[in-house]
């Protein structure tokens, strides 16, 4: 069985130093799945709580959702 759960963020970036149409700041949407696969947990009747990998993951994701990520040598 499995318990399956999927993001989408947005974030923004550009190539320093790069030569080309990317080293322009600009933005994407990715995708994220996360899927989980073992025995059903009786006390829940799947394997694990969907909204508790959601919270889980959130965590670490929140810091990237709606991001600016560049490079460390980036002057921006």
């Amino acid at each position: 069985m499995r318990s399956i759960t999927t993001f989408d963020l947005q974030y923004a970036h550009r190539f320093y130093q790069f030569k080309g149409e990317a080293q322009y700041l600009h933005g994407h949407t990715g995708f994220l799945t996360i899927e989980v696969e073992d025995s059903i947990n009786e006390g829940v009747n799947m394997v694990y709580p969907c909204n508790e990998i959601q919270k889980t993951a959130w965590d670490v994701l929140k810091n990237f959702d709606h991001a600016l990520i560049l490079r460390e040598d980036d002057p921006l």
